[in-house]
């Protein structure tokens, strides 16, 4: 099974001229993969780089950064490891060395992105050694592929981009194991294969489909190699694929019988097991259909509904840079294609034993995506694309961009090929670059939020419960650590258990806020609280027409003038006595919010209302003065009011009644409420 290569027995010039040739060829494929990865490179920073400075924190990266940083890296270990033993322990050797600055963990993930990349380019060249342009375009769809828009979020996918990586690295160990001509160095590759793979699934489970994509290529690899009778094949996947069978044994006897999986109803077995035997006929029904629409989902549709959806949301400016970053990229592609076959022996012509490559290919990554999606299906899941449950697809990613190139080189001509993947390229990095400016407005938006609020509020007493209206089709906050988090590390940065509470205004929550209950937390083992809404502080969420509002219900006259209807319901609830407003202000942490914004409308708007809750309204009177002076003016003139009441109280009767005018014209419905009455002479 194992022979050594023999020598060849030319003559001694033969010698030369085959190891010359030799030499010259070992050349040129390194270069082609040089630039071939460079190729990969551009296109990567194309997409996903060009914006990296101004992104930010989200969603679970908020509950990440803060328990790292109030309760240390050991504690994200064991926060991270009770499901997936590898996951808290990377996670926490990584925030150990990136700290807190969001900058760091985006250009992480950006290297891990590519770097994964690099690894998959050199799996796929152990397959198809002369498929140059094939498996740099698969290289290329695996690292745009623009149906998971998660890239911005660093923290909660850096580790996932990193078990694609040992994925890769573990399948490329396997593919070249087949090929060995001697047991040592088969042993060794599949040891690497092995002991990376055990360390992926370890971290996440999902990425199990990396097992069903492995036992593919080597079937792929044993059908091309002539072993065609079933006995032969049979034989052949027995002793080649024998030795990985053990890690999904080993991660199928842990999660089954070690792992306690009642903390998640979606991984809990036993719950799982109870609807497919309480409900066996409409489960036969769900899983055909649900795997045929996730696969519909991950493998046509995430290639234009992302892109529609983002180019819908993106302003005139954006939509032209982005569209000029998309040409550049197809162009890219292009050029690379042209340099492959004027410069280099590797063609995209299959050889003579595969014409077939491009519908073997197909065959390959249809099979491998079916199978990865298998597990998100059975456990009664979906891929969504446009929001967050779209990462579900991050694991299959590798076979649909395997899919997706076999189908273009069985449909379409050699000269065609390139310019399909072009113009693949290009409509993702199209989308990548509109969904990172998205999310660099959604960091506007949360500096906004939280320097204002730093601005109005000096501290909060301990159990304030931070509760906050926003849009309602606004992506943020998508999740209650979204709020307190970054409001404990402004005025609780020492503590190590949340000091300060918050959540996002809803029916359900302002329910039990007129009805005075409380709402137990419970997020992770060391994560969990009660919050008592008699302690409850009601914010408003900065938007493009208003200020951040602390409801104060001793004037609900303040209230945007666009509030939804549940804030002026529950405005008498909000308690403005849990700010401290006589003690000195906290130090704002910039490695998270960066530095202070210009003072423009916003800022006086904020210390007005500070001084007009103090009863300081000498300040309040002369900070109006000052923005008056500085011709600033609101959006909303309803936040012309603590001005108008500042104006009052000092005598300046005149001055309020001016910014009254103003205020009626456009918002005459606060006749009466606007103008105190010792100005109403």
């Amino acid at each position: 099974m194992f022979e050594p290569v023999q020598p060849n027995a030319d003559t001694e010039a033969g010698s030369v001229s085959v190891t010359q040739s030799a030499t010259k060829r070992h050349l040129m494929v390194s270069a082609e993969f040089a630039v071939s990865a460079l190729t990969v490179f551009t296109v990567s920073v194309l997409a996903h780089a060009v914006l990296l400075p101004g992104l930010g924190y989200y969603w679970d990266d908020w509950l990440m950064v803060w328990i790292g940083h109030a309760q240390g890296p050991g504690s994200l270990a064991y926060q991270m490891s009770w499901d997936r033993p590898f996951h808290g322990v990377y996670s926490a050797f990584v925030y150990s060395l990136l700290g807190d600055h969001p900058l760091r963990w985006h250009v992480y993930i950006f290297g891990l992105v590519f770097l994964s990349a690099l690894v998959l380019l050199w799996a796929l060249r152990g397959l198809w050694p002369k498929q140059g342009l094939a498996t740099t375009s698969i290289t290329l769809l695996y690292v745009i592929y623009p149906g998971f828009l998660g890239f911005p979020l660093g923290h909660i996918y850096h580790v996932h981009f990193f078990v694609t990586l040992l994925g890769a690295f573990s399948l490329g160990a396997t593919i070249r194991a087949q090929y060995v001509r001697n047991r040592r160095n088969y042993e060794i590759f599949t040891l690497i294969a092995f002991a990376s793979g055990l360390v992926y699934l370890f971290m996440y489970e999902l990425f199990i489909s990396f097992e069903g994509l492995r036992l593919l290529l080597i079937a792929y690899i044993a059908w091309r190699q002539k072993r065609k009778t079933p006995r032969k094949l049979a034989v052949y996947l027995l002793r080649r694929w024998l030795p990985y069978v053990s890690i999904i044994l080993v991660f199928l006897i842990w999660r089954v019988f070690i792992y306690d999986d009642s903390f998640r109803d979606k991984t809990n077995l036993d719950l799982l097991a109870q609807q497919y035997i309480q409900q066996p006929l409409s489960q036969a029904v769900r899983v055909p259909g649900d795997l045929i629409r996730n696969f519909l989902e991950t493998s046509v549709f995430a290639w234009f509904v992302p892109a529609q959806s983002r180019l819908h949301q993106a302003a005139q400016t954006a939509l032209f840079a982005s569209v000029l970053l998309g040409l550049i990229g197809g162009g890219v592609v292009i050029g690379y294609a042209r340099w492959v076959r004027k410069r280099t022996p590797l063609t995209d012509v299959p050889p003579a034993w595969s014409l077939t490559w491009g519908r073997d290919t197909l065959l390959v990554g249809v099979l491998a995506t079916a199978l990865g999606l298998l597990p998100i299906v059975l456990a009664d899941q979906s891929v969504r694309l446009l929001q967050l449950t779209d990462r579900f697809s991050l694991h299959v990613v590798v076979p649909v961009a395997i899919a997706v190139v076999g189908l273009i080189y069985t449909l379409l001509t050699p000269m065609a090929r390139p310019w399909v993947v072009a113009f693949l390229v290009g409509i993702a990095t199209v989308t990548h670059v509109n969904n990172a400016n998205y999310y660099r407005n959604i960091w506007n938006e949360q500096k906004a939020l939280w320097w204002q609020m730093f601005w109005r509020v000096p501290a909060l007493k301990p159990g304030t419960v931070l509760a906050m209206s926003v849009p309602p089709q606004s992506f943020f906050p998508a999740d209650t650590y979204e709020v307190w988090a970054p409001a404990n590390l402004i005025y609780a940065p020492q503590t190590r258990e949340p000091a300060i509470y918050g959540v996002r205004l809803t029916e359900k929550v302002a329910d039990s806020i007129v009805r005075d209950e409380s709402l137990d937390y419970n997020v992770l083992m060391n994560v969990q609280f009660t919050m008592d809404f008699s302690h409850v502080l009601l914010l408003s969420a900065p938007s493009d027409t208003s200020c951040l509002h602390i409801v104060d219900r001793r004037h609900l006259q303040e209230l945007p003038h666009d509030a939804p209807a549940i804030l002026s319901w529950v405005g008498v609830y909000s308690n403005t006595e849990q700010i401290l407003d006589d003690v000195a202000p906290p130090t704002m942490p910039r490695e998270f919010f960066g530095h202070e914004p210009p003072h423009s409308w916003c800022y006086y708007f904020q210390k007005a209302e500070l001084a007009q809750q103090r009863g300081d309204w000498e300040t309040a009177s002369r900070l109006g003065d000052e923005v008056r002076e500085k011709g600033f003016q609101p959006e909303d003139v309803v936040e012309w009011l603590p001005f108008i009441t500042a104006y009052a109280a000092v005598g300046r009767c005149e001055d309020a009644r001016l910014l009254t005018k103003v205020v009626l014209k456009e918002q005459p419905y606060l006749e009466g409420q606007v103008l105190p009455e010792t100005c109403r002479a």
